[in-house]
This record gives C-alpha cells, structure tokens and sequence, in this order.
C-alpha cells in the first residue's frame, strides 16, 4: 500500500532532507513563505516529523512544468485519492 508523507519546516532543513535521500521520491513545495515536503512511498518515510495520508487511488500525477524564461519550476497536483491515517505506519 503507498503513503503518501508530508512535513514541513524551514526550506533550508527541507533541503538538507532532500540532499540526504537523493534516491527516494521526495518533492519540495514552496510559496513565498511556506515549504512542504511530499513523499509518496510504500516503504517507512525518511520524515521525522509530518502527517500521513493512505493513497487509496492515484488519478493522475504530481508534475512540474517551468515557464521557458523562468528557472522556477511550478508543480501541479492532480487529483489524488486520500484517507488520513492517524497511526504513522512507518513508526
């Protein structure tokens, strides 16, 4: 069964997640002032801290496009499918 993990913090610890688990399928979403992280595994999450949610059906994909003037990458999440899971399975 795939979660679906997400935590937050500071982008500069966020970073230091994604550079420490190149490997896993790790997302960083930001606005101005706010930054998540989403991973979506069927394995334990890396996250210390953050929320679960069970996946129960995947309609689409989470994609990024970036404009072609523009080195900023904007990601768009498509129609996903959760239950909250209030017991963290990966714990």
């Amino acid at each position: 069964m795939k979660y679906a993990y997400i935590t937050s913090g500071t982008e500069h610890y966020l970073r230091q997640i994604l550079s420490d688990n190149p490997t896993r399928d790790i997302t960083l979403l930001q606005n101005f002032g706010d930054s998540i992280l989403l991973e979506e595994t069927a394995e334990p999450t890396v996250f210390k801290e953050g929320t679960a949610y069970r996946i129960n059906k995947a309609l689409a994909t989470l994609e990024a496009t970036a404009p072609s003037h523009s080195n900023t990458y904007i990601y768009v999440l498509k129609k996903f499918l959760f239950s909250r899971n209030y017991t963290n399975p990966s714990r």
